[in-house]
């Protein structure tokens, strides 16, 4: 599969989570985010927050236009 953008994050917090929403809320570009935490429950974090935190960053995306 070909990506138009890889993206690696160190830290799934606040901060983290906002950058891969960022960069997942463009719908022309194929991305590819990798996030590295050692939180033990990291892929249970990610699915519970990620969506919200990305209908968020669609919804302001949606809202400045």
């Amino acid at each position: 599969m070909s990506f138009d953008l890889r993206l690696t994050i160190v830290g799934s917090g606040t901060i983290g989570l906002s950058f891969a929403a960022l960069h997942l809320s463009h719908p022309s570009k194929r991305v590819q985010v990798t996030i590295y935490d050692p939180r033990p429950d990291l892929k249970e974090y990610i699915e519970t927050t990620l969506p919200g935190t990305l209908m968020q960053e669609l919804l302001g995306t949606v809202q400045q236009h």
